[in-house]
């Protein structure tokens, strides 16, 4: 998916728009607070939250209709 373009969404997700509300809402706030904790952490939190997103990121791109090699890192 381009930057900027819309996402489609799966059948689950018009079926029951409100339990994947929810869903979503609590996956953003987990990243918001550990992209602020890789931030403004010490390098021991740095390397720590560094190591959790790339064990879960597969997950959240997959979730999220992402193809990482796609992403452009610049």
């Amino acid at each position: 998916m381009a930057r900027g373009q819309r996402t489609s969404l799966r059948e689950a997700e018009e079926n029951d728009p409100v339990w994947w509300c929810r869903h979503y809402k609590t996956a953003v706030n987990y990243l918001v607070i550990r992209m602020y904790q890789l931030l403004q952490g010490d390098e021991r939190m740095r390397e720590s939250v560094t190591n959790m997103m790339n064990a879960q990121l597969s997950a959240f791109a997959e979730t999220a209709e992402v193809e990482l090699d796609e992403v452009k890192l610049t």
